[in-house]
């Protein structure tokens, strides 16, 4: 492997062999897939844990976004709601509205409308008391 250009050690290729082998057992053990993760796993994997997913979460992932299309399309318009509060981009707030209400996400932009003028605020008032604001 040294004349073909590798430049790792005895201990990187076991490691890799023996990763290997771990995956491939699972994965045909009865001819069954691994165990399946929780719904709290696939929802970490595929929002902050995909800047920087392991082969086998993004193997998870792109099996489930291929299964269940709906949840990347909550995934993408989650990732434009945090974008439009981070930003404070009061002008996209209509639009991810109107996009989200047809969805899995209809509850939450429901949420959003009833409390339009205090999002709408807390996007254009340049200080917000955040976490001790009390509810009416």
């Amino acid at each position: 492997m040294k004349l073909a250009g590798f430049t790792g050690g005895l201990r990187v290729v076991t490691e890799w062999a023996t990763r290997k082998r771990k995956e491939e057992s699972t994965a045909t053990r009865d001819n069954r897939p691994g165990k399946a993760p929780s719904a709290r796993r696939i929802a970490r994997m595929m929002t902050s844990d995909r800047d920087k997913p392991l082969k086998p979460a993004a193997r998870t992932v792109a099996i489930i976004q291929e299964a269940v299309p709906d949840l990347a399309s909550v995934r993408d318009l989650l990732d434009r709601f945090h974008r439009i509060i981070q930003h404070k981009k009061n002008d996209r707030l209509e639009q991810w509205i109107e996009d989200a209400k047809h969805g899995l996400m209809q509850s939450f932009a429901s949420g959003i409308v009833q409390d339009q003028d205090a999002v709408k605020a807390a996007l254009t008032e340049p200080l917000s008391n955040g976490q001790t604001e009390t509810p009416n």
